[in-house]
């Protein structure tokens, strides 16, 4: 891929962003990971010092009692930060899309009579030609590549007669 140097340097950048902001959610998945294994015992034990220092009988029933609830609160927990995640990495998303359709409509996609019943879709590369017949077709998928076996002249004569002075006109 041969790109310009400002092509090249806005890639470095948004790869640089996204590296930063990839260490910066692995840090707080790792922070939440620590606090979501840590929350059970540490509630607990803070309950039960209170319990000590406010001089309360610690009965066995609410120590089973305080170990049970705290357990309870582990699984909305452990939900919250992918419930959280999700919802940005949607909103990511749908700026993308936002963007993508907010741009200028792709190039028109010309058609034209090749003769005999056989029309031509022309355009550049990434013009849209694939989608726009695939779509016409009811199909969208993956573009496949397709190379013509044999000459460039037959490819460019689509198998029918060489006509020298025909070929030089398209050429």
């Amino acid at each position: 891929l041969n790109s310009s140097p400002s092509l090249t340097a806005k890639i470095r950048s948004s790869r640089r962003s996204e590296i930063r902001l990839n260490a910066l959610v692995g840090a707080v998945r790792a922070v939440n990971s620590a606090m979501l294994s840590s929350t059970t015992p540490v509630c607990v034990a803070l309950t039960l010092s209170s319990l000590s220092r406010l001089n309360l009988p610690i009965l066995p029933s609410q120590v089973f009692t305080a170990v049970s609830l705290f357990g309870q609160l582990r699984f909305p927990v452990l939900f919250y930060p992918m419930v959280v995640q999700a919802f940005f990495d949607g909103i990511v998303s749908f700026s993308r899309v936002h963007k993508y359709l907010s741009t200028a409509p792709p190039l028109p996609v010309p058609l034209f009579e090749a003769g005999e019943g056989l029309t031509a879709v022309v355009g550049g590369v990434g013009s849209g030609k694939t989608t726009a017949l695939k779509s016409m077709q009811g199909r969208l998928y993956e573009q496949e590549p397709w190379l013509s076996s044999g000459t460039l002249r037959d490819a460019v004569s689509f198998r029918r007669p060489h006509d020298e002075e025909e070929m030089r006109r398209v050429l």
